[in-house]
Protein backbone atom coordinates (compact mmCIF):
# COMPACT_ATOMS: atom_id res chain seq x y z
CA UNK A 1 0.00 0.00 0.00
CA UNK A 2 2.86 2.35 0.82
CA UNK A 3 4.43 1.72 -2.63
CA UNK A 4 1.13 2.58 -4.28
CA UNK A 5 1.06 5.94 -2.40
CA UNK A 6 4.62 6.75 -3.49
CA UNK A 7 3.69 5.82 -7.06
CA UNK A 8 0.76 8.27 -7.09
CA UNK A 9 2.85 11.08 -5.58
CA UNK A 10 5.54 10.55 -8.22
CA UNK A 11 2.89 10.39 -10.93
CA UNK A 12 1.49 13.77 -9.82
CA UNK A 13 4.93 15.36 -9.64
CA UNK A 14 6.04 14.17 -13.07
CA UNK A 15 2.73 14.90 -14.76
CA UNK A 16 3.18 18.56 -13.78
CA UNK A 17 6.58 18.62 -15.54
CA UNK A 18 5.47 18.44 -19.11
CA UNK A 19 7.14 20.21 -21.98
CA UNK A 20 5.09 23.01 -23.46
CA UNK A 21 5.44 24.74 -26.79
CA UNK A 22 7.22 28.03 -26.17
CA UNK A 23 6.69 30.29 -29.13
CA UNK A 24 8.77 33.01 -27.45
CA UNK A 25 11.97 30.97 -27.76
CA UNK A 26 14.60 32.15 -30.21
CA UNK A 27 15.20 29.87 -33.15
CA UNK A 28 18.78 28.66 -33.54
CA UNK A 29 18.80 29.97 -37.13
CA UNK A 30 19.80 33.35 -35.68
CA UNK A 31 23.20 31.82 -34.89
CA UNK A 32 23.76 31.28 -38.61
CA UNK A 33 22.85 34.83 -39.57
CA UNK A 34 25.96 36.33 -41.22
CA UNK A 35 25.19 39.70 -39.65
CA UNK A 36 25.38 38.23 -36.14
CA UNK A 37 28.33 35.87 -36.36
CA UNK A 38 32.02 36.26 -36.99
CA UNK A 39 33.12 35.76 -40.54
CA UNK A 40 35.46 32.88 -41.28
CA UNK A 41 37.51 35.30 -43.35
CA UNK A 42 38.84 38.16 -41.15
CA UNK A 43 39.62 40.22 -44.26
CA UNK A 44 35.88 40.52 -44.99
CA UNK A 45 34.77 41.53 -41.48
CA UNK A 46 33.55 45.00 -40.53
CA UNK A 47 36.06 47.22 -38.71
CA UNK A 48 34.84 50.00 -36.45
CA UNK A 49 37.17 53.01 -36.20
CA UNK A 50 36.43 55.87 -33.80
CA UNK A 51 37.87 59.31 -34.51
CA UNK A 52 38.16 59.93 -30.78
CA UNK A 53 37.69 56.87 -28.50
CA UNK A 54 38.41 58.99 -25.38
CA UNK A 55 36.72 62.32 -24.77
CA UNK A 56 38.08 64.62 -22.07
CA UNK A 57 35.30 66.90 -20.88
CA UNK A 58 37.58 69.03 -18.69
CA UNK A 59 36.22 70.39 -15.41
CA UNK A 60 32.53 70.31 -14.52
CA UNK A 61 30.63 71.47 -11.46
CA UNK A 62 28.64 68.91 -9.51
CA UNK A 63 25.27 68.50 -11.27
CA UNK A 64 26.32 69.67 -14.74
CA UNK A 65 25.42 67.55 -17.75
CA UNK A 66 27.38 67.20 -20.97
CA UNK A 67 26.52 65.56 -24.26
CA UNK A 68 29.05 64.09 -26.63
CA UNK A 69 28.98 62.23 -29.96
CA UNK A 70 31.54 59.53 -30.67
CA UNK A 71 31.89 59.47 -34.48
CA UNK A 72 32.98 56.29 -36.22
CA UNK A 73 33.56 54.79 -39.66
CA UNK A 74 33.14 51.21 -40.88
CA UNK A 75 36.58 50.58 -42.38
CA UNK A 76 35.82 46.92 -43.09
CA UNK A 77 34.46 45.13 -46.13
CA UNK A 78 31.05 44.05 -44.82
CA UNK A 79 28.13 45.77 -43.04
CA UNK A 80 28.71 46.82 -39.43
CA UNK A 81 25.95 45.97 -36.94
CA UNK A 82 25.97 47.46 -33.43
CA UNK A 83 24.32 45.00 -31.04
CA UNK A 84 24.16 47.29 -28.04
CA UNK A 85 25.85 50.19 -26.29
CA UNK A 86 25.98 50.61 -22.52
CA UNK A 87 27.68 52.82 -19.96
CA UNK A 88 29.55 51.59 -16.90
CA UNK A 89 27.26 53.50 -14.53
CA UNK A 90 23.83 55.10 -14.39
CA UNK A 91 25.40 58.54 -14.77
CA UNK A 92 25.77 57.99 -18.52
CA UNK A 93 22.76 57.72 -20.80
CA UNK A 94 23.03 56.41 -24.35
CA UNK A 95 20.94 58.88 -26.34
CA UNK A 96 21.17 57.38 -29.81
CA UNK A 97 23.20 55.07 -32.02
CA UNK A 98 22.61 53.45 -35.42
CA UNK A 99 20.23 50.48 -35.32
CA UNK A 100 20.57 49.66 -39.03
CA UNK A 101 23.66 48.07 -40.60
CA UNK A 102 26.37 50.54 -41.63
CA UNK A 103 27.80 49.71 -45.06
CA UNK A 104 31.56 49.56 -45.70
CA UNK A 105 32.87 53.13 -45.75
CA UNK A 106 29.71 54.33 -43.97
CA UNK A 107 29.73 56.54 -40.91
CA UNK A 108 27.72 56.86 -37.74
CA UNK A 109 27.83 58.26 -34.24
CA UNK A 110 26.98 57.22 -30.71
CA UNK A 111 25.44 60.06 -28.72
CA UNK A 112 25.80 59.99 -24.94
CA UNK A 113 24.92 62.24 -22.02
CA UNK A 114 26.93 62.32 -18.78
CA UNK A 115 25.38 63.61 -15.53
CA UNK A 116 27.94 64.72 -12.93
CA UNK A 117 25.43 64.88 -10.06
CA UNK A 118 26.89 63.45 -6.82
CA UNK A 119 30.26 62.83 -8.48
CA UNK A 120 33.52 64.19 -7.06
CA UNK A 121 37.12 64.29 -8.32
CA UNK A 122 38.48 62.63 -11.44
CA UNK A 123 35.91 60.50 -13.28
CA UNK A 124 36.47 57.98 -16.05
CA UNK A 125 33.32 56.42 -17.47
CA UNK A 126 33.55 53.46 -19.84
CA UNK A 127 31.06 52.98 -22.66
CA UNK A 128 30.97 49.46 -24.07
CA UNK A 129 30.08 49.04 -27.74
CA UNK A 130 29.31 45.49 -28.90
CA UNK A 131 29.29 44.85 -32.66
CA UNK A 132 29.96 42.16 -35.25
CA UNK A 133 33.67 43.02 -35.25
CA UNK A 134 36.76 41.26 -33.96
CA UNK A 135 37.13 41.84 -31.09
CA UNK A 136 33.40 42.20 -30.56
CA UNK A 137 33.70 44.84 -27.83
CA UNK A 138 35.14 48.34 -28.16
CA UNK A 139 35.43 50.56 -25.08
CA UNK A 140 34.96 54.32 -25.32
CA UNK A 141 35.79 56.66 -22.42
CA UNK A 142 34.54 59.94 -20.98
CA UNK A 143 37.07 61.55 -18.62
CA UNK A 144 37.21 64.69 -16.56
CA UNK A 145 37.21 66.38 -13.20
CA UNK A 146 34.10 67.11 -11.14
CA UNK A 147 34.39 69.93 -8.61
CA UNK A 148 32.03 70.88 -5.82
CA UNK A 149 31.11 74.57 -5.62
CA UNK A 150 32.29 76.14 -2.37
Amino acid sequence: MRNLGVFFVLLLVFSGCRVTDRSDRIDTDILHNPKSQFSKDPEKMPVIHFEEPTFGFGVLSDGERIEHSFHFTNEGKSPLVLSFVEGSCGCTVMKDWPRDPIPPGGEGSINVEFNSKNKRGFQSVAIRVVANTSPSTTVLTLEGEIVTPD
